[in-house]
C-alpha cells in the first residue's frame, strides 16, 4: 500500500496574517527602502532612455536613442574596446613570477 499525504487544508487570510503579520512587518522597512532607493530609479531610468529628455519635459521617442547609439562608431569603438580589454585582463590577471 502506498502511503499519501493528507490534503492541506486551506487557510483564511485572516489566519496567515495573525500567525506571520509581525514577520511582515519586520520586513516592510526593508523592503521599503529596496523599492525606494533601487526598484524606483531603475524604472526611472527606464522610462526616460525611452524620452527625447529636456529640463523641462520630454516627448516619448521609444527606441531611437538606442538606434543612435548603435549607429555612433564612438560608442561602438567603446564596446569594442572595453570586451577586447576584459579579454586581454583575463590573461594578466595572474600574478608574474620572475
Amino acid at each position: 500500500m502506498i502511503a499519501t499525504a493528507a490534503p492541506r487544508r486551506q487557510r483564511s487570510f485572516a489566519a496567515v496574517l495573525r500567525r506571520y503579520g509581525w514577520s511582515y512587518i519586520f520586513v516592510l522597512p526593508t523592503f521599503s527602502l529596496f523599492v525606494v532607493f533601487t526598484l524606483l530609479p531603475v524604472v526611472q531610468g527606464l522610462v526616460l532612455s525611452l524620452q527625447n529628455a529636456r529640463v523641462t519635459g520630454g516627448e516619448f521617442i521609444g527606441l531611437a536613442n538606442f538606434e543612435t547609439l548603435a549607429n555612433d562608431p564612438v560608442f561602438v569603438q567603446a564596446v569594442g574596446n572595453t570586451i577586447d580589454g576584459r579579454r586581454r585582463g583575463a590573461d594578466h590577471s595572474r600574478p608574474r613570477r620572475g
